[in-house]
């Protein structure tokens, strides 16, 4: 009977042992799990998974979910060491994972979104208790019609009602760089963000586009072939960005799964030809650097070679090419353009100061597909915030490459009067077919151009315009209006002096110093002609007008106008009118009474308002 006792005791103890080892080991792997968990909290539609990820390389790509999924799994999964993954060019699949728990959401409908279409298969694994398993598959393998979410990104819904828990598996096979940048959203978040980000799209693109339809009338005009090329370069990258992030597959070629994998690596090359052409032609690479053109034509024909190549090449051989030969062709571009600036090419200027930010962009996106540098906003967005830079920046330079043809070919004209006779109607045959070109031209931008460049003030030709709209307006509304005009004194005096750099310092500062003061809306200044000012103020009677020029005088007489360390005084002379127009008055009358002022102001010593 007593070992009977002793035996019940001894089962009882270990009975206590393996109770308490099994609630230590339960309740540690339970605050583990939890521990590991994404969990969604009332109030938050917005969550990055990166952090909770594991993942597993399949090698073979073999492996399937029942393969993976808990003590079945035949190999562990790895903890993520950044929230961001990316294992750049790779023949393995590759499974993700991390666990999700409602705990107190009143949200049960989620999307899961993958930020990065290129990638060619996506099997998506929703794990509920009781192993019950809903499957999802996506990828830009597949028509653009089968998605489950109709979005340019990746999009999975996942249903989890309040206290409900799930792991989701990720299983991804792709020719292109493996990256899985994650994001969790309510619907509602979700389209609030999508609706920023189209904006945003929608900003770059109308960049883009406006830059094409922009240069491509210039070269309607004047048939210069830097604008073809440039043209090439911006059509081929506005395809190129779409197919990026995935616009050009939902609007483009939506039911074309096939071609729509080999578009970014032909885009690319495509692109490439045009920069590379562009280049030559801008550098004047023939006449600079005459090995660098040579280079620079075997990289065209190469660049279109590779292009055709990508319709019988695999993805990921393409591709690869593609970025290689981007990087070098960046690199070459950058040390033509250092070397042209070394041999004082003046449009190479321009020219380096436009592409920097592009270069700088595509080497960081280059570097990210081969999983160099990690995933992160200003890296995967680096290419678009730097070619809409570029873009805008190079157009500036083929217009002020316009500017130095023109100024060269002025200065060669006064060269070729002093030559023999017969050089000077060789050269003048030569100048009088550019001229011809850039006269057309010229007209046509002006005639696109309300704006004064130097002192950004409206022009002389939109005051004439607004003027006569006023005019009417105020004869209409029987309403006074009223005119300033202004001139600085002794402005030759100035220019001698100091030179016409320092007398455009004098007008734009003066010019700065008038928008500043003036803040009713209507209100407007003028660059009339010259150092000649006109301010147009609608519904202002004489006093008003008067009251405005005279602060004006002393604005401009207070200003500090330094130029290459000498302070240059300034002064102004006022003209001011006012008139209530009548049937059958012009507003000549009212510039008229105004320059008449102006002209008693500088009778009467300058520096002073004066009116009729």
């Amino acid at each position: 009977m007593r070992e009977s006792t002793l035996h019940l005791r001894d089962a009882w103890t270990r009975a206590r042992r393996l109770l308490l080892l099994f609630a230590v080991l339960f309740f540690g792997l339970s605050r583990l799990a939890t521990a590991d968990a994404l969990v969604l909290r009332e109030g938050n539609g917005r969550y990055e998974p990166g952090r909770y990820l594991s993942y597993l390389e399949d090698n073979s790509g073999r492996l399937g979910i029942a393969d993976v999924m808990g003590e079945k799994a035949v190999e562990p999964f790895k903890r993520a060491e950044s929230d961001r993954l990316a294992f750049g060019f790779t023949d393995s699949a590759y499974w993700y994972r991390f666990q999700l728990r409602n705990a107190d959401s009143s949200i049960s409908d989620w999307i899961l979104e993958v930020q990065y279409p290129l990638l060619d298969l996506i099997e998506v694994y929703l794990v509920y208790p009781g192993n019950r398993i809903v499957s999802l598959r996506s990828g830009d393998t597949m028509p653009f019609s089968q998605r489950e979410i109709k979005h340019r990104n990746f999009s999975f819904p996942v249903s989890l009602a309040r206290g409900e828990a799930a792991t989701i598996f990720l299983r991804v096979k792709t020719e292109s760089s493996m990256q899985m940048p994650l994001m969790l959203w309510s619907t509602k978040a979700f389209i609030a963000k999508d609706h920023e980000e189209q904006v945003g799209l929608g900003l770059y693109y109308g960049i883009l586009l406006a830059m094409f339809g922009y240069n491509l009338m210039i070269f309607l005009s004047i048939r210069d072939i830097n604008y073809l090329y440039y043209l090439h370069y911006i059509g081929g990258w506005i395809v190129f960005q779409m197919s990026l992030n995935g616009l050009a597959f939902e609007y483009l070629w939506p039911e074309s799964p096939g071609w729509g994998n080999q578009a970014t690596p032909f885009l690319l090359f495509f692109v490439g030809a045009g920069v590379i052409q562009f280049t030559r032609a801008f550098l004047q690479l023939k006449e600079h650097l005459p090995k660098f053109d040579v280079m620079f034509r075997a990289f065209f024909w190469i660049a279109l070679a590779l292009a055709a190549s990508t319709f019988v090449l695999r993805y990921g051989i393409a591709i690869r090419l593609a970025n290689g030969l981007g990087l070098v062709a960046l690199a070459v571009i950058l040390l033509a353009g250092g070397l042209s600036l070394k041999l004082r090419v003046r449009q190479a200027r321009y020219f380096m100061v436009a592409w920097i930010a592009l270069l700088i962009g595509s080497i960081i996106f280059i570097l990210r597909q081969f999983g160099i540098l990690p995933s992160a906003f200003l890296i995967d967005y680096g290419m678009q915030i730097g070619s809409a830079l570029e873009v805008i920046l190079l157009s500036l330079a083929l217009a002020q490459r316009i500017r130095m043809l023109k100024d060269e070919n002025v200065r060669i004209q006064k060269e070729a009067t002093e030559l023999l006779e017969v050089r000077v109607q060789q050269r003048t045959q030569e100048l009088d077919s550019a001229l011809k070109d850039l006269s057309v031209a010229s007209e046509k931008l002006r005639d696109l151009s309300l704006t004064d460049a130097l002192t950004e003030c409206k022009n002389r030709a939109c005051f004439n315009a607004v003027l006569e709209e006023e005019w009417q307006s105020a004869r209409n509304g029987r309403r006074a209006i009223s005119l300033l005009m202004l001139d600085i004194d002794h402005f030759k005096q100035i220019n001698d002096t100091y030179g016409h750099l320092g007398g455009d310092a004098c007008l734009r500062q003066m010019a700065q110093a008038i928008r500043e003061l003036i803040r009713r809306p209507g209100d407007e200044a003028f660059r009339y002609g010259g150092e000649e000012f006109a301010v147009l103020l609608p519904n202002t009677d004489l006093a008003g007008a008067i009251h405005l020029g005279k602060i004006i005088l002393d604005k401009v007489a207070s200003l500090q106008v330094v130029y290459e360390g000498k302070q240059i005084p300034v002064t102004v002379s006022i003209g001011a009118a006012s008139m209530v127009p009548e049937a059958g008055m012009s507003s000549g009358a009212l510039i008229g009474d105004a320059d008449r002022a102006l002209y008693e102001a500088k009778r009467r010593g300058r520096n002073q308002v004066c009116h009729f």
